[in-house]
């Protein structure tokens, strides 16, 4: 999963066995974080660590969820971590937490309680690797990865289709590589009581590769689906682009898929990709957006973005939208009835984008026209035409923009 864009989480670090594991900064901290991965097996060992963001001490617990195979499947609360001291990390031993055996494998979610605020809190899993194929018993330490923590509410819902790009297999190669993916569930809050699921594999083409396999979760579960081209039948050649779709029937509820890839014999080198979305359903990450209405703090409900022209004074509408840049934006109005509008964006520093054609701003952000400013808070300022013939009592309109790294909604600042 900052407003940062969630892309692929790829873990093929070079960390020594004696580097240190810190939490992730503060971007990647929020009241919930989730490690996607973590295995106990005698050549996995992970080193967890939690930081909190805060001036003060928070409380947290921890939730596992075994994967549905493993010696502890799905939920286990865990010993909670009481007054976590404040603007610092901790190194926690998960494995007693949680009470898990020599061979677990699951994903774990942080929970900050705080009662004195939000609670920000940030983990980092260091995993150190063991050669069963080297001198001794489980032979050195080799590499480690390490992942972030993913706050919860970067991630997506059922809503989409979450696909793993840049998949892999060489059954014929000397450094075979292995590819397992998994997809995982939290909160009920739809109350559906779960997810059906179907993965698919296609070619850089588009073409499915065997056959799809369907899949049912509940609430706090995790599956494995081992050697996934194995797993659907696809025929036993190298492949390289290939891509797994999870498409998803639910409520709506936050999930989480990836495909974590293993080469060589001794289990030392791995890249794990998180699973992704087009167009992600949360509204201040949305790469697309369209708004037409804001609450109705009075009587409920919403109000549309509309015009009233019987006022005294020449109608003008004054909208925020926030921009992270860099990054490149266009935004357009359009009246309901066809009523004919003009928008303009106005930088941070107040300069003002002319209009390229009626109802369109044409492109703005970093670099273009002129503004090198930070991110920041953008003026979309939208009025009526004035080559335009006398326009009607009252005029309703929206607004849609598209941009690189998402906005937030365009709310009405002045109607």
């Amino acid at each position: 999963m900052s407003r940062r864009t969630l892309v692929p989480l790829v873990l093929a670090a070079l960390l020594s066995g004696g580097a240190q594991a810190v939490a992730g900064g503060v971007d990647h901290s929020a009241a919930q974080v989730v490690l996607p991965f973590l295995a106990f097996d005698g050549q996995f060992e992970p080193r967890v660590t939690l930081e909190n963001h805060e001036t003060h001490d928070v409380d947290v617990e921890m939730i596992y969820v075994g994967e549905r195979s493993s010696h502890s499947p799905g939920r286990l609360l865990c010993r909670p971590l009481p007054n976590v001291p404040a603007l610092s990390a901790i190194e926690v031993d998960v494995r007693a937490a949680c009470g898990l055996s020599s061979s677990d494998m699951g994903m774990l979610l942080f929970v900050s309680r705080d009662r004195a605020g939000v609670g920000r809190i940030s983990a980092r899993a260091l995993v150190q690797t063991f050669n069963p194929f080297a001198a001794g018993a489980f032979g050195p330490a080799g590499p480690a990865f390490a992942a972030d923590a993913i706050p919860l509410a970067q991630l997506d819902t059922t809503a989409d289709i979450h696909v793993v790009p840049g998949l892999r297999s060489d059954p014929g190669a000397s450094n075979l590589v292995t590819t397992d993916c998994f997809f995982g569930t939290f909160f009920d809050g739809s109350r559906s009581g779960g997810v059906l699921g179907r993965l698919t594999l296609k070619d850089d083409a588009g073409s499915r590769l065997g056959r799809d396999r369907l899949f049912t979760l509940k609430p706090f579960e995790l599956v494995r689906f081992h050697d996934v081209f194995a797993l659907v039948g696809a025929p036993a050649v190298a492949w390289e682009g290939v891509r797994a779709e999870f498409g998803l029937a639910g409520g709506g509820d936050t999930v989480l898929g990836y495909c974590l890839a293993e080469s060589g014999l001794g289990r030392n080198s791995f890249k794990m990709t998180l699973a992704q979305v087009a167009e992600p359903q949360e509204e201040t990450r949305r790469r697309s957006l369209s708004a037409a209405s804001i609450p109705d703090v009075q009587a409920g409900g919403t109000l549309p973005f509309s015009f009233d022209f019987t006022s005294a004074t020449k109608p003008k509408a004054l909208h925020g939208l926030y921009v992270r840049h860099p990054d490149v934006v266009q935004c357009s109005v359009r009246g309901d009835g066809g009523e004919p509008l003009v928008i303009r964006a106005v930088a941070p520093d107040r300069t003002t984008i002319p209009s390229v054609v009626d109802g369109s701003t044409g492109e703005f952000g970093t670099s273009v026209q002129g503004y090198q400013g930070p991110a920041d808070l953008w003026g979309l300022e939208v009025s009526w035409s004035t080559s335009a013939a006398t326009p009607p009592a009252v005029a309703s309109y929206s607004i849609g923009c598209r941009s690189g790294n998402g906005t937030s909604l365009a709310d009405q600042i002045i109607r």
